[in-house]
């Protein structure tokens, strides 16, 4: 992870390797973070869950305290696998991994993936505030080889908060796509399901986004800062509001 092209030559190096999950000589990697004095962030590359995908790549970008971040990087691998596999119509797949690679989607990937990665942002969102009062976004990007053509590689990315998941091929800029979109409070779905959650807590109506307030003739600005949304964080009136997206 590195913050800024000025900051480049401060990153470390801290981990590099071959992702072989995915097939001879067909990916290397290397994850790089900037130093910081807090030391909340946390970045790693896993190998395969044989079956489910065959690489994933996390980041978290942690805040208020280093608990979040430590504990969703040290968990949400497992938790995902313990999810897919304990789902009664899952069990036949732990002894026969082969059968669960072929058994996809349009996507690549196993249809009821998307729902385990996002059940699992969940559960660790309320393990961390069990604990802790820190938070952390989260980026992570699942790698999956092709079954009919082993040469294709499928990409999902899952993530939760702000911090992006930007895909280039081949260094090429112009060759450069966003894999996520980042949860902030301005945004519309963001908007809705902040609406939603507020009024099911105060009412219908109760809640007014800041254009809606300055709209009234009695506003009165006294600065502010939007909420950040993330696994484990305080957002409005009930702590720990979180949400996994995954596609």
């Amino acid at each position: 992870m590195i913050t800024g092209v000025q900051n480049a030559d401060r990153a470390k190096l801290i981990q590099r390797g071959v992702l072989e999950g995915l097939g001879k000589d067909v990916a290397s990697f290397g994850v790089a973070q900037w130093p910081s004095r807090k030391d909340e962030d946390v970045a790693c590359v896993n190998g395969a869950v044989p079956g489910l995908f065959d690489a994933a790549v996390q980041l978290y970008d942690g805040h208020g305290g280093k608990h979040a971040a430590r504990h969703c990087l040290k968990t949400l691998v497992p938790k995902i696998e313990d999810l897919f596999f304990t789902q009664k119509a899952h069990k036949r797949f732990v002894a026969d991994r082969a059968a669960l690679a072929k058994e996809t989607g349009k996507d690549g990937f196993h249809p009821s993936f998307d729902q385990c990665v996002v059940n699992a942002f969940h559960v660790l969102d309320e393990e961390i505030k069990k604990h802790d009062e820190s938070g952390t976004t989260a980026a992570v990007v699942f790698l999956k080889k092709g079954v009919d053509n082993p040469g294709d590689v499928y990409v999902k990315c899952a993530w939760v908060g702000d911090s992006r998941v930007v895909l280039t091929r081949d260094f090429d800029w112009q060759r450069t796509m966003d894999l996520s979109e980042d949860h902030k409070p301005s945004s519309q779905s963001e908007v809705s399901r902040i609406r939603r959650h507020y009024d099911k807590l105060h009412g219908d109506d109760s809640f007014k986004t800041r254009d809606e307030v300055l709209a009234t003739p009695e506003a009165s600005v006294r600065g502010g800062a939007g909420a950040r949304e993330s696994n484990g964080s305080h957002s409005g009136s009930s702590k720990g509001n979180s949400r996994g997206n995954s596609q």
